[in-house]
This record gives structure tokens, C-alpha cells and sequence, in this order.
């Protein structure tokens, strides 16, 4: 189980980054809506990419998995956050609020080994 959701975390998290590293006309709006700077859409899409990579080396090196899954959890909380200051729907914040889950859930699982 832990394999399939730190994939599933690495997955979400690997594709996000990657819309803010290499802009394109989905994230373009997103990051004009929640007024960030190009530069640092560009830096959050950078450690988004490097924590989906570290959850991935972390189910062979624990201590790194969970600093990476700590990471992941942080932006996510961001991440929901930011939504809910633009107090946006659903529809927009369900993104933010699956990747915080998952990433917690992988969290909790790899520090328990599981």
C-alpha cells in the first residue's frame, strides 16, 4: 500500500511542478488567481518536483521520506490555504485538499514502515 500511494503522491506532485516550472495555459490563470509571483510559481513547482523525487528514494531511505513527505504536506497546506482565502469551491480547492491528503497518508506511512 505504501508503494501505490507514495506513486500516486509522486505522480500528482511531479505533474503539478511541472505545470509551474514550464508554464502553461492551465496553471497561468491558477497563479494570476492566487496572485504569486512567475518566480516563485516556478521555485514552488522546483520543490514540488524535488519532494515527489524524494518520497520515491524515501521508500528506500526512510529519513528522506519523510522529510520529503513532510515537505509535500507543507505545500499542501499551502496549498489549501491559499484556496480558501479566494474562498474558492470546491472544484477548484480539490486538487490542493487530495494532494494534502495524500501526502499526509504517505507521511504516516512511511514513518511507520509500512
Amino acid at each position: 500500500m505504501t508503494i501505490a500511494v507514495t506513486a500516486a503522491l509522486a505522480v500528482l506532485f511531479m505533474l503539478s511542478g511541472a505545470t509551474k516550472v514550464v508554464p502553461n495555459t492551465r496553471s497561468l490563470p491558477v497563479r494570476e488567481k492566487l496572485a504569486i509571483p512567475a518566480t516563485a510559481w516556478a521555485l514552488l513547482g522546483a520543490a514540488e518536483i524535488a519532494g515527489a523525487a524524494g518520497v520515491l528514494v524515501g521508500l528506500s531511505v526512510r529519513p528522506l521520506g519523510i522529510a520529503a513527505a513532510v515537505g509535500l504536506v507543507l505545500v499542501g497546506i499551502g496549498a489549501v490555504v491559499a484556496h480558501g482565502r479566494l474562498k474558492d469551491g470546491l472544484t477548484h480547492a480539490a486538487p490542493a485538499v487530495i494532494a494534502l491528503v495524500l501526502a499526509a497518508t504517505t507521511l504516516v506511512l512511511i514513518s511507520t514502515g509500512r
